[in-house]
C-alpha cells in the first residue's frame, strides 16, 4: 500500500512516468478499497489547488476523513 501512495505522490507532483501511471491504475483496479481513498484524496487535492473558501476546503477534508474510517 505504501508503494501506491508513493505513485500517487509522484502523480500529484507531475513526476510519474507513463509506466508508473499505468502501474498505479492497475494497482487501483486490483484494490478498489484503496482506489476509493485515492479518488477522495484527488478530489481534495484538486479542491485545495483552486481558490476556494477555507471553510469549503475544511469541510471537504472532513468528509474525506469520515469516508476513510
Amino acid at each position: 500500500m505504501d508503494y501506491i501512495w508513493t505513485l500517487v505522490s509522484k502523480k500529484l507532483a507531475n513526476e510519474a512516468s507513463e509506466n508508473e501511471l499505468i502501474e498505479l491504475n492497475n494497482l487501483l483496479t486490483q484494490h478498489p478499497d484503496i482506489r476509493k481513498a485515492v479518488n477522495l484524496f484527488f478530489e481534495w487535492w484538486n479542491l485545495s489547488n483552486r481558490e476556494v473558501d477555507l471553510n469549503e476546503s475544511r469541510n471537504a477534508f472532513s468528509k474525506i476523513k469520515k469516508k476513510l474510517k
